[in-house]
């Protein structure tokens, strides 16, 4: 149940932090001028832009997603960084796919220097991968 519980919670803040700015961000809004702050993005790419779009990035996200289940399914060894680190990554990677299924294209929106722009899915989706390669002793099989 946690593990479930996980993923409806970061499903829901990454939608609804998404929605919320879509309705009240109308220009950038910058902590440190033009550098780190705010800023709408619409990503048709996946993962840094790169140029897999339409209905191919959103096959590509189910296929990851069920990949994940599978295995997290299939893992003798489950506990809190298993629930934790699963749950991140595939939670994220709904809160993206539904934006692609919704309008076609992910919604970003943090700034950080020249890094690209990105959502509260990706950072979901990069600090579960972390915990992976951290705690895979502890994940495998």
């Amino acid at each position: 149940m946690r593990f479930v519980s996980i993923i409806i919670a970061i499903l829901l803040l990454d939608q609804g932090v998404k929605q919320l700015l879509l309705r009240l961000l109308d220009h950038p809004l910058w902590l440190v001028p033009n550098q780190i702050g705010l800023n709408l993005s619409f990503n048709e790419g996946v993962a840094f832009s790169l140029p897999i779009t339409g209905l191919m990035s959103i096959l590509l996200s189910l296929s990851i997603i069920l990949g994940l289940l599978y295995y997290y399914f299939f893992s003798t060894r489950k506990g809190l960084f298993t629930d934790l680190s699963f749950a991140l990554i595939i939670g994220g990677a709904f809160g993206n796919l539904l934006d692609r299924f919704v309008s076609g294209k992910v919604t970003d929106f943090i700034q950080v220097y020249s890094f690209p722009i990105f959502n509260v899915a990706d950072i979901c989706i990069t600090v579960g991968f972390l915990l992976l390669i951290v705690f895979f002793d502890k994940i495998s099989r």
